[in-house]
């Protein structure tokens, strides 16, 4: 009887550990997550254009929802995307060469799938159509296709954990054809943070917690249970293997306490928040060497979003339910040199856009088949 009550205790703290884990996972939320009400513009995704001469980005934030065009210093130039009560749009990503943007338009009823359309908001194409959420856009080096994350369940497998989504794997797209593909068959708990390698040959990603179903493919004892870095053989999915950064901080932590991956677009560096002693930090690996080393900002939650083209600047955003401790900003939106100097926040000028002509918003009917 006692080892009965002592299995029943040691259970409900194993499944409270889980839910508090997977409720400070601290990557960007889906964006029905997002604080309309916030005190300031709340981005939820940010992406340097290939020539590093405009950011896109997605928010929402009271009438101010959608997908937008702005220079470096925080104007913004167009209102790509209009959320509406139907739809509302998301994540978007230049292609390399700079002229399309792929992004996620998520419905009512919470199921998104991908889009692409012109850097100017044109010439809109829905590529996927299915009952599931879509997200997490990224082009092959060529621009032909989108590599992007299914998942088939939005809920909580634990009565602390905030929903999240579910049974992940990897699709990709065609985007000429708007054929598409599965590239895994995993159903993972947790995928998200997809970039692919400048040779086009593999993925990099974020994952938590393998499933048996990965069909044998361990990693290090340490990674066996936390959130995980991987790289994926694109021609050959069920290779998975480990990515560690050499992590080289005073707190004694390991390379599965790393969330949020992104590749610079040169493949040269792996931009990642961390862990540790004094809370959530930001820190940058050497892709060559995984030499590591932290970009030192201030404390509190935040997540890197995109690296310029040269890996010289990186955009990061802050979480609104745990903001900066003594940090004034104007908008969760930041940018900070790779040696970590020239931190800067984004006071984001949205009078251009808000003058009396609407913004382009055709029809996102008009489907792939």
């Amino acid at each position: 009887m006692q080892r009965n009550k002592l299995n029943m205790v040691q259970a409900f703290v194993l499944i409270l550990a889980l839910g508090i884990f997977c409720t400070a996972c601290i990557s960007p939320y889906t964006p029905y997550e997002i604080n309309y009400k916030a005190s300031i513009p709340e981005v939820y995704w940010a992406s340097f254009s290939p020539n590093n001469d405009d950011i896109v980005f997605s928010m929402g934030w009271g009438s101010l929802g959608g997908i937008f065009l702005m220079d470096r210093q925080g104007k913004i130039v167009k209102w790509l995307r209009r959320n509406t009560n139907k739809w509302w749009s998301s994540h978007p990503v230049f292609s390399p060469d700079g002229q399309w943007i792929a992004f996620v338009s998520t419905m009512a009823d919470k199921h998104g799938d991908i889009f692409i359309m012109d850097k100017e908001g044109n010439n809109i194409r829905r590529l996927t159509s299915t009952a599931d959420y879509d997200r997490g856009p990224v082009f092959s080096p060529d621009g032909k296709r989108i590599y992007f994350v299914r998942s088939r369940y939005f809920g909580s497998y634990s009565p602390v954990a905030r929903k999240g989504l579910h049974e992940n794997d990897i699709f990709y797209v065609e985007v000429s054809s708007g054929r598409e593909f599965a590239l895994t068959d995993n159903k993972l708990y947790l995928l998200d943070s997809l970039n692919i390698l400048p040779s086009g040959d593999k993925l990099l990603l974020g994952t938590y917690n393998l499933v048996p179903s990965m069909g044998g493919v361990k990693g290090p004892r340490e990674s066996q249970r936390g959130y995980n870095l991987w790289s994926i053989n694109i021609a050959k999915p069920h290779q998975w293997t480990p990515v560690i950064p050499k992590l080289t901080v005073a707190a004694p932590i390991n390379y599965s306490a790393s969330y949020d991956p992104v590749l610079s677009l040169n493949g040269k560096y792996l931009v990642f928040t961390c862990r540790v002693k004094d809370g959530y930090q930001i820190f940058i690996a050497d892709m060559n060497t995984m030499e590591t080393h932290k970009i030192d900002t201030f404390i509190g939650m935040k997540s890197p979003v995109s690296i310029s083209m040269k890996a010289k600047e990186i955009l990061f955003v802050t979480i609104s339910r745990f903001p900066p401790f003594h940090v004034r900003q104007e908008s969760n939106l930041w940018i900070v040199n790779r040696d970590g100097t020239g931190l800067r926040n984004f006071s984001l000028d949205f009078s251009r856009v808000l003058a009396p002509k609407q913004p382009n918003n055709t029809s996102q009917t008009s489907a792939t088949n």
